[in-house]
């Protein structure tokens, strides 16, 4: 008897707990809520949530509301690899606008030829990556207001098929950006918009990536005179040739990633920026690259002194062929 009534008891706390849905073992209290490759359809009901970051990575949203996030305190969202794109409506981040600090948009449906209205008012946002896997296009007119621009700190525009960026797209001072991000794109060569913020930044600390694009040479031209370029990630492109004095304007170089460019046999020393002792030690990744010996180029360069041009010494903190 007693048998019996424990499987009765086991079967109703099944019920009960699978209808709560895949995010049942999150309590509403709970700082963090994490909701990915579920196959969810509609978002999990967040009233009385006190979380600030959702992870809701790998679902099959459809839409965006006002009612998706009514609580007012998140401060991280993150909704990327969704099945297709999603409809973002304007209000959609209305009532978490002064606490929405870092929000990551994947597939969605959006054509960057004009503002993005659910961004305009987020005070708190600071980094942003949005990307939505459509067709190759140009950018060419602003799609975020220029309040929006002068807050961040990071910009990523991902996955989106873009062949080039006109300086009008991206139309602000940026007072406080240190990274910007066109990875997984159609770039040929660093467009006149990406240039632009280039020599826009007055940081001393720059991040680009350029990484999973199609660029095939490295010029000096692409590169403003005031250029403050810290890290450059061009891992995985087409290079295959890197200009005498490619990086020359680039004095502030610490990192180099140059991982996957498969064609790439020859880098010459003079590519390199000649005041190298602005930043003696310099990390510099070729693995899985068709560098097969850069001995001859940076010279005994693991862990001693390695000269770039003249008499400067240098040293190179990590290199890796395999």
């Amino acid at each position: 008897m007693m048998g019996v009534f424990l499987q009765f008891l086991t079967a109703i706390l099944l019920v009960s707990v699978s209808s709560m849905g895949p995010c049942s073992k999150f309590n509403k209290y709970d700082a963090e809520v994490i909701c990915e490759d579920l196959c969810l359809k509609e978002f999990p009901p967040m009233e009385g949530f006190t979380a600030t970051t959702f992870k809701l990575n790998g679902n099959s949203f459809s839409r965006i509301t006002d009612k998706t996030f009514p609580h007012g305190r998140a401060a991280e969202i993150q909704i990327s690899r969704n099945d297709f794109p999603m409809i973002v409506e304007a209000s959609a981040f209305h009532h978490v606008s002064s606490s929405l600090a870092v929000l990551k948009l994947q597939n969605v449906h959006f054509d960057f030829d004009e503002v993005f209205e659910p961004l305009v008012g987020l005070e708190a946002l600071n980094t942003l990556e949005i990307g939505n896997m459509k067709y190759s296009r140009n950018l060419t007119v602003p799609f975020l207001d220029r309040e929006t621009m002068n807050r961040l700190i990071r910009l990523d525009i991902v996955h989106s098929g873009v062949v080039s960026v006109q300086p009008e797209a991206l139309d602000s001072d940026f007072p406080r950006l240190h990274h910007i991000g066109f990875s997984y794109n159609k770039l040929r060569y660093i467009p006149e918009g990406i240039k632009r913020v280039l020599s826009k930044s007055g940081l001393r600390s720059f991040e680009l990536d350029l990484s999973h694009n199609f660029l095939d040479t490295l010029v000096q031209e692409w590169f403003p005179l005031d250029c403050t370029i810290t890290d450059l990630n061009l891992a995985y492109n087409n290079i295959i040739s890197i200009r005498l004095r490619a990086l020359n304007n680039c004095q502030l170089l610490r990192k180099l990633d140059l991982e996957g460019n498969y064609g790439l046999h020859y880098i010459s020393p003079s590519v390199f920026p000649s005041n190298c002792h602005l930043q003696p030690r310099m990390d510099i990744s070729v693995q899985n690259s068709g560098l097969r010996n850069v001995e001859f180029v940076l010279r005994s360069c693991v862990g001693k002194v390695f000269y770039w041009n003249s008499n400067i010494p240098c040293t190179c903190r990590y290199i890796s062929l395999l």
